[in-house]
């Protein structure tokens, strides 16, 4: 992959949470716009819909798949995995 990376890490208070947050929904639209990726091991703040515009829904339901045949008892599981991908 041809590119930059690029990870911030922010304290978070009461203060300027929602600031961080709206930060970060700006800079998911725009990875978006610029066809980038997403690193999911070190993400925090991504959303389900930005999921969806960057990966598709197609890829997001056979990942679910996957899933459910290789964990039918939804033992492992991560904040990431909560946070976007289950229902």
């Amino acid at each position: 992959l041809d590119g930059f990376s690029m990870a911030m890490d922010f304290r978070i208070t009461n203060r300027n949470r929602a600031r961080v947050v709206q930060l970060a929904r700006e800079l998911d639209e725009i990875v978006l716009s610029a066809n980038g990726r997403f690193y999911f091991a070190k993400d925090s703040t991504l959303r389900p819909e930005t999921t969806r515009a960057y990966l598709g829904q197609d890829v997001i339901d056979r990942f679910r798949a996957l899933k459910q045949r290789c964990d039918p008892d939804n033992i492992l599981q991560t904040n990431l995995w909560r946070r976007v991908f289950e229902r």
